[in-house]
This record gives C-alpha cells, structure tokens and sequence, in this order.
C-alpha cells in the first residue's frame, strides 16, 4: 500500500504544472526595434549643430510665407530646401520630419517637437540599429579622445538628411616629403622562394 501511495505521489508531481518562476526584474535599458531591451549607453553630450545651420531658424522665412509650398507632396520646393528627397525610396516627404506650423523643430512620427540638436532621435524611428550603434560608439565620429568625456557629432554632421548615401571622395594627395629626405630606393628583391618560381609547362 506505501509503494502505491509512494507511485500516485510521484505520479501527481510529474503531471502537475511547474510552481510559477519568480518574474524576472523588467530591463532599464532601452527598447530597440526587435523588442528586446539593451542597457543603457554612457552619457554623452552632442556636439551641437542647430546654430550653426545657416537658415535657422526656418522661421525667420517661413513666417513671412503667404501659404505653406510644402502642403503637397507633389509640389516643388523653393530653395533653400532640396529639389529632390532622396531619401526612404519615396516613402517620405518633407512633413514625414518637418512640421508646418513649427518650422524650427523637427517632428517624430508621433507629433513630438524636436530640436535640431537632438536629430538621431528622429533618425532612429527606422534607422533604430543604427541608432544603437551610434549611442554606444559603433556608428558615428566622436570628438576628442576614446576616454574621458563622450561628445558625439549628430547624424547630420557626416550625412544629408535629404540625400543619407555618403558619395565617394576622391583620395587627398600623399604628403610631400620632408625637406632634406630623399625617396626611399626599391628594395632588391631576394633570393626566390620554391612558391614564387613558376613551372614552365
């Protein structure tokens, strides 16, 4: 009878459902677009950009305006603004990123003002991989050295936010030798080795 009431006791604890796991502490970090959570970057500070920009702020024009030529997606921008977006695979436009009533912020996707100093929060709404890599020094240039104080340049420092693709560039020219230096002579080439003579067939 105790071997039977031992066998129904084992019987029972296998087929029950597993006791509930204690819930595991939610992550600081941030979300990134898979749904996972990463910890969280260092602080940093952006190099800041916005004073800089030579039309800002956009006001200064877009108030005296008479109408908005950017209510249309089809229409033509006047200049200063680009011609063309090349940017997206004509999926955007200029109000995807830019706001009619508030020309001197950008905008999220979900209507939230931003200043132009703060630029890689709107890049990173679809570009949120690379925004992680710029937010933990994979992706971007920082200013001075590796240690120390984290100053970042913004996304826009190195790509138009218009047209994103970095152009090749061609080459600098070599640095001119110094004075009293003379070109360094070939080097003779050595005794061959077995894998450099070649067979004749």
């Amino acid at each position: 009878m105790r071997r039977l009431a031992l066998l129904s006791v084992l019987v029972l604890a296998f087929l029950a459902p597993p006791a509930p796991q204690p819930r595991a502490e939610p992550s600081s970090g941030r979300p990134v677009a898979d749904g996972s959570a990463t910890r969280d970057p260092a602080p940093f500070e952006v190099v800041p950009r916005q004073d800089s920009l030579l039309f800002y702020p956009c006001s200064q024009c877009h108030e005296f305006m008479p109408g908005h030529p950017l209510l249309v997606a089809s229409t033509r921008p006047p200049p200063p603004h680009p011609e063309r977006l090349n940017h997206g695979g004509d999926r955007l436009w200029c109000r995807t990123c830019h706001s009619l009533d508030d020309t001197d912020h950008l905008y999220t996707l979900r209507g939230q003002p931003v200043s132009f100093d703060e630029v890689y929060r709107v890049c990173g709404q679809c570009h949120s991989h690379r925004e992680r890599d710029w937010l933990f020094g994979g992706h971007g240039k920082r200013l001075g050295n590796w240690r120390g104080e984290r100053r970042l340049y913004l996304c826009t420092n190195c790509h138009d936010p218009h047209d994103p693709t970095i152009k090749p560039r061609k080459a600098r020219p070599p640095p001119p030798l110094r004075a009293g230096l003379e070109p360094i002579a070939t080097v003779p080439k050595g005794p061959t080795m077995i894998w450099d003579e070649r067979v004749s067939p």
